[in-house]
């Protein structure tokens, strides 16, 4: 079984967040989350996809000393 990438409705008194994503492992644990709330669908499936697909595989890694 492969990671599962979710997109789901929030349930927010903000109209303007509506929706949110989760990845979910193959062994059934979230590994990653929205922590933000998107206006469309869209917007958080194209979201997901970009950490799902590595477009952040450049990203500063700050760690503590």
């Amino acid at each position: 079984m492969k990671a599962t990438l979710i997109i789901f409705r929030r349930r927010t008194v903000v109209r303007s967040q509506r929706w949110g994503w989760r990845l979910v492992a193959a062994n059934g644990r979230i590994v990653a989350t929205s922590g933000e709330g998107y206006t469309t669908k869209e917007s958080a499936h194209a979201m997901g996809l970009s950490v799902v697909t590595g477009s952040y595989q450049r990203a500063k890694v700050v760690m503590p000393s």
